[in-house]
């Protein structure tokens, strides 16, 4: 039987003695090229010695294990360490008939007689041992798995099916690096959800998210083939850093994609610093299998418990609706059903709940307002007293937004945006102690008209309105405007019958003065006429001071009937107005200058600019308007108190302000004087005559002139302001001019 040349006389007694040991001994030089076989090789594996000597030692190795060896024994040539020579190491080998067989490697260095240094390996089987070392590890891992399948199967939340999957292939399989992936079926990629081993870095990783559909990352291909890998031995495979897999010596990977029926829920990868065993590979792939029917049965669970809540939240929004329609309709009283909505909805629905109205003057009234902490009533008090929530605004106001658009304005709310409303330090302590998270304000619109708004708020500490929120508020709102709007029908209602009996009073008061004074001064002019005797002059005098009594009584009638006819047509918009290019100026000095006595003109002030204010206006209704508020401020105004006449203009706008020092005006009646026949209680108290019409008929006028007009004062006693703004063209006149290029 050939054998290799050992140099020297004791070369066939050597050989002998090798021949002569059961082990087998196969010497290799530093080529890695077999030089020496024993006879117990072939017994061992199948090849005869000269079948062996001259090849490869990758001829008795399992291609998977090539690249390894071949990285280990260069090493051991360049730098001479003997990382395997310290002990006897099992392995698989490769059998002649191509099947693998465990053995035990021992190895040693000798050095022929030349001193090239040689590698003898002796190699003996040890399939019974490896049999056994792999039942107790297999027995290991199935007991690692039992202990698994109790742990998975108690989760219900993905995240946590992973994270224990992770656990158990790094704890119990001994995995170098576990990784798992969640699947995003609207994106199609996996997304890292856990990692353990060698790393637990998720955000930043390069395989942070994968895109299943391009990605050549082997994890990517798992999933979208929906095929499991394993590999043993992966040097030179591109699909894996090759850098990391020498440096962690890596040798082998299982990748498995989680899959329940045919939708896939996601991807695992373990690395390893020794081989899969069939039986651990079928073992993971049951832990693959558990985690993945676990993932699904908690997203199941979740969407159960998303429906229940669904069907709460469902449940809850009609029971809401359903005692907020109650509430409703338990009053005819606009500011009563107002209360009891925001009695309902607060704290359960919002912790703060404020319903505004629209008034004809530039701030809101609040009907109702009510917060879920007693303490923060004086804040909002305070809040709305001192910084009402004006139209101009920069951010626009919230409840302003949902009026002049009509749509429900929601938003969450940071102290960076209350920082950027408040006016001043103290505004925005008071928005702060309010405490605003997030607030839903929806229109209040009533026969195609926006009536105000209803604000729903919610502090920081809560969370912030969702859609579903949103809808229930709007239902509320709905529900409300109707109440508001019957409401507001059955006080006009209400209104115009006592308007009818109002007007039967105060005329027929009003007209029996005039009257009386006509008929006594008839009656004296008669028996005046009557009477011989007389002198002269004393009876031209009588009669001239009874005729010029006449005149005046005969004037106050008019003007009721005027009054009357005025406020008749223009309720009927039966006014024809005759717009002309005129100077707002002009018309306020000519109608101060209309006032017949002396003394009253002195005691009006005027603040007009400097140059004309032009406008296109109805010369003889404007001077009617100005000439009443005038009047009226002369009237409720002291013997010598002054009356201020102030034009301003901004804009396309003009403001006329006529301010008194008067009886003044309770907050309460700032609105009801515009109404035909209404009087300030005090006015009627303290015998002013007037029949109520006056502020009413200018305020239909100043409408019809696409303007609008309110009252102000600081309380009863302390004088009033009445403020009228008109634009300068009228809105068709605007369009025309425009379009006029």
């Amino acid at each position: 039987m050939p054998r290799a040349s050992l140099a020297g006389v004791t070369q066939i007694e050597f050989g002998a003695l090798l021949d002569a040991i059961p082990e087998a001994v196969i010497v290799a030089d530093h080529t890695s090229e077999i030089v020496y076989a024993n006879t117990a090789v072939e017994g061992l594996l199948g090849w005869s010695p000269s079948e062996l000597v001259g090849s490869s030692l990758h001829s008795i190795q399992p291609d998977r294990m090539h690249d390894a060896h071949d990285r280990g024994f260069r090493r051991y040539v360049s730098t001479g360490t003997k990382t395997l020579f310290d002990g006897p190491i099992h392995l698989p080998a490769r059998r002649r008939d191509g099947t693998e067989r465990d053995v035990e490697l021992s190895l040693a260095e000798v050095a022929d007689a030349d001193g090239t240094p040689l590698v003898v390996g002796v190699l003996r089987g040890a399939t019974e041992q490896v049999d056994l070392e792999r039942h107790i590890a297999i027995l290991r891992y199935l007991k690692a798995t039992t202990a698994a399948h109790t742990r998975l199967w108690t989760k219900v939340d993905p995240s946590v099916v992973l994270q224990t999957l992770t656990d158990v292939l790094v704890d119990d399989f001994d995995a170098a690096l576990a990784r798992t992936w969640i699947h995003d079926p609207e994106t199609n990629t996996l997304r890292l959800q856990t990692s353990g081993g060698i790393t637990t870095r998720i955000k930043g990783s390069t395989r942070e998210v994968i895109d299943i559909a391009t990605s050549p990352a082997k994890v990517a291909v798992v999933a979208r083939e929906r095929e499991p890998f394993i590999r043993v031995g992966l040097g030179g495979n591109p699909a894996f850093d090759q850098e990391f897999v020498a440096r962690e010596r890596i040798v082998s990977v299982i990748a498995l994609p989680l899959v329940a029926g045919d939708q896939l829920l996601g991807a695992m990868v373990g690395f390893f610093r020794h081989a899969i065993p069939d039986e651990v590979a079928e073992t993971i792939g049951h832990l693959a299998a558990l985690a993945a029917a676990t993932i699904n049965d908690a997203r199941l669970v979740a969407q159960e418990r998303e429906a229940r809540e669904e069907a709460d939240r469902a449940r809850g929004h009609f029971e809401l609706l359903a005692r907020v329609s109650e509430r409703l309709v338990s009053s005819l009283s606009a500011e009563v059903s107002a209360q009891s909505l925001v009695d309902t909805v607060v704290p359960d629905f919002a912790d703060w709940c404020i319903v505004d109205l629209v008034t004809d003057g530039p701030s809101l009234r609040a009907i109702a307002s009510r917060h879920a902490d007693p303490r923060v009533a004086d804040h909002i008090a305070e809040l709305r007293a001192t910084y009402p929530p004006a139209e101009d605004e920069e951010p626009p106001h919230p409840i302003h937004r949902a009026i002049s658009e009509g749509e429900t304005v929601w938003e969450s709310v940071e102290d960076g945006d209350l920082a950027a409303r408040a006016r001043d330090p103290r505004h925005l302590e008071l928005l702060r102690a309010v405490g605003i998270g997030s607030h839903v304000v929806v229109p209040l619109v009533g026969r195609g008209a926006v009536m105000g708004a209803i604000s729903f708020v919610r502090s920081a500490s809560r969370p912030p309105f969702e859609t579903d929120d949103v809808a229930t508020a709007e239902d509320i709102t709905r529900r409300a405007a109707l109440a508001i709007d019957n409401a507001q029908l059955y006080r006009s209602a209400e209104q115009a019958v006592a308007l009818r009996d109002r007007f039967l009073a105060v005329a027929s008061h009003e007209l029996r003065t005039p009257l009386s004074v006509v008929r006594g001064h008839w009656e004296l002019l008669g028996r005046r006429l009557a009477a011989e005797g007389s002198d002269p002059d004393t009876q031209r005098q009588q009669l001239e001071a009874s005729v010029r009594r006449l005149g005046q009584g005969i004037d106050q009638l008019q003007r009721l009937v005027e009054d009357l006819l005025d406020a008749d047509r223009l309720r009927g918009q039966a006014v024809d107005l005759k717009p002309t290019e005129l100077d707002m100026t002009m018309v306020v000095r000519e109608t101060i200058e209309d006032l017949h006595d002396p003394a009253m003109r002195d005691r009006v002030r005027t603040i007009l600019p400097d140059e004309p204010v032009d406008g296109v206006w109805d010369r003889a209704r404007l001077a009617q308007v100005i000439g009443n508020l005038i009047g009226n401020a002369l009237k409720y105004s002291p013997d010598d108190g002054n009356v201020e006449v102030e034009v301003t203009t901004r804009e396309d706008v003009v403001r006329i302000r006529v301010t008194d020092s008067g009886i003044g005006i309770a907050a309460e009646q700032l609105d009801a004087i515009f109404e035909p026949f209404t009087r300030a209680p005090n006015a009627a108290a303290q015998h002013y005559p007037g029949l109520g019409l006056g502020l009413a008929v200018s305020r239909e006028i100043v409408m019809t002139m696409g303007g609008r007009m309110w009252a102000e004062s600081p309380g009863e006693g302390r004088g009033s302001t009445f403020t009228i703004e008109l634009p300068r063209r009228p809105a068709a006149a605007a369009e025309a001019e425009r379009a006029a290029p």
